[in-house]
C-alpha cells in the first residue's frame, strides 16, 4: 500500500494517489474524482490504462480520463426529466444536453478516502439540488484488486428518489499509455444491438440490429477494421460513441478486448456498456502518464452503465434510486498476458 501527494487542486486542497498491489497487478487511484490513474500489469511491463502525472492534468487536459462519472453518466436530453410528477432541470453543458451530470461530475470532485491492502475505499456526499438533482446522496466507490485485474464498485443511498447511474471512464490501450492507437485492438461483444445517436452525440431509441452495421462485434473485429466506413452513425459519433444492449441481468460478461499479447474481459451487472474510441483527444497533453501524449482514437472506453437518457425512453431500464434503498453496481476487469497467467 502506498499514499503520496498528487499536486495541489485550483481550490488549494492536496491530492493524493493510492497503490495497491499483488504479485501480478498495482492499481493507482487518485482523490481527485476517485480516477483510476494506472493499471500496470506486471508480466506486461505497462500499464493498460491511460492517465495524468499530476492532479494539473486531470483539471486542465483530461477532466473525465479514469474518474468517476455520476450522478448519470453520459446525456440527458435538453438536461431536463421528470420523477414522481415534479420536473427538474440540469445544466446543459454538451451542445443542447446535459453530460455526466452537469457543470461540476463528480470525476470533478475530492473524495474521501481509505485505504485497506486489497482495496480503496472512497466516499463523497451529494447535497440536495447539487446540479439540479433531488436528494442528498451518499456514494460509496470501491476499487479492489482481484487475482486477474480488479474491479469497481458504485454505491448510492439518498434520501430522496433520484437518478443514479454512474460509470468510470477508463481509457484504455492494451498496449500502454505511450500507444498512439487501438485501431488494431479486437473486441468481441454478445450484444446483439446498439443505440444510434444523433449530431449532438444524444442516445435515441429503438436500438437497432449490429447486422451489416460497424456495430457487429459478435464475431471478433479489430476497432479500425470498418472505422473508415461512411455509415450514419459512425458519422455521427465521430466514431464509435455508442451503448450496446447486453442480454441477461446480473454479473455477466460484457465485453471482451485484446492484442496479440493481452486479453481483458470486462464484466458487469449494468444494462449495458458504450463504447467510445477517444474520438475527442487531440494529443497535445505534456503531462501523460509514460510520456504519452493521448491522440485522437489512441484509446478505448468501455464505459458500463444504463442506457443513455433511458429517463426519457419507453423500454430502457430507468436508473432511478427509490429513498432510503442502496443501489450497487459493479465491474470486474480481468486480464491475461499471452503465454501467462495473472
Amino acid at each position: 500500500m502506498k499514499k503520496e501527494s498528487f499536486g495541489f487542486r485550483r481550490d488549494g486542497r492536496e491530492a493524493f494517489l493510492y497503490t495497491i498491489e499483488n504479485e501480478k497487478i498495482a492499481l493507482s487511484v487518485t482523490d481527485h474524482g476517485a480516477a483510476v490513474v494506472s493499471v500496470f500489469l506486471k508480466d506486461a511491463g505497462h500499464s493498460v490504462v491511460q492517465g495524468g502525472v499530476s492532479v494539473e492534468a486531470y483539471e486542465n487536459e483530461l477532466r473525465y480520463m479514469g474518474g468517476s462519472i455520476g450522478r448519470t453518466a453520459n446525456r440527458i436530453a435538453e438536461g431536463r426529466f421528470e420523477l414522481n410528477g415534479k420536473a427538474y432541470q440540469l445544466p446543459v453543458n454538451n451542445g443542447p444536453n446535459c453530460n455526466h451530470g452537469g457543470n461540476v461530475c463528480f470525476c470533478d470532485r475530492l473524495w474521501e478516502t481509505e485505504m485497506q491492502e486489497d482495496s480503496i475505499l472512497m466516499t463523497l456526499v451529494s447535497e440536495d439540488g447539487d446540479q439540479g438533482f433531488p436528494g442528498t446522496l451518499q456514494v460509496r466507490a470501491e476499487f479492489r484488486l482481484l487475482k486477474d485485474g480488479f474491479s469497481i464498485s458504485y454505491e448510492g443511498l439518498s434520501d430522496q428518489d433520484t437518478l443514479f447511474a454512474m460509470t468510470n471512464h477508463a481509457y484504455f490501450n492494451l498496449n500502454g499509455p505511450r500507444s498512439e492507437s487501438v485501431m488494431d485492438h479486437i473486441v468481441q461483444t454478445d450484444a446483439a444491438y446498439f443505440y444510434p445517436v444523433d449530431a449532438d452525440g444524444l442516445t435515441h431509441e429503438p436500438c437497432r440490429s449490429v447486422e451489416n452495421t460497424p456495430f457487429d462485434f459478435l464475431t471478433p473485429h479489430s476497432i479500425g477494421e470498418r472505422f473508415d466506413l461512411q455509415e450514419e452513425n459512425l458519422k455521427a459519433g465521430n466514431g464509435y460513441d455508442h451503448c450496446f444492449p447486453v442480454k441477461g441481468s446480473g454479473m455477466r460478461r460484457m465485453v471482451t478486448c485484446c492484442t496479440d499479447r493481452i486479453r481483458m474481459d470486462i464484466y458487469a451487472d449494468t444494462p449495458a456498456f458504450h463504447m467510445y474510441t477517444a474520438n475527442y483527444l487531440d494529443g497535445s497533453t505534456k503531462l501523460g502518464i509514460d510520456g504519452g501524449t493521448f491522440p485522437a482514437r489512441s484509446s478505448v472506453c468501455f464505459e458500463m452503465e444504463y442506457v443513455p437518457d433511458a429517463v426519457h425512453m419507453k423500454d430502457a431500464e430507468k436508473p432511478v434510486l427509490k429513498a432510503g434503498e442502496i443501489h450497487r453496481n459493479t465491474y470486474e476487469y480481468r486480464f491475461a498476458v499471452k503465454g501467462q497467467e495473472l
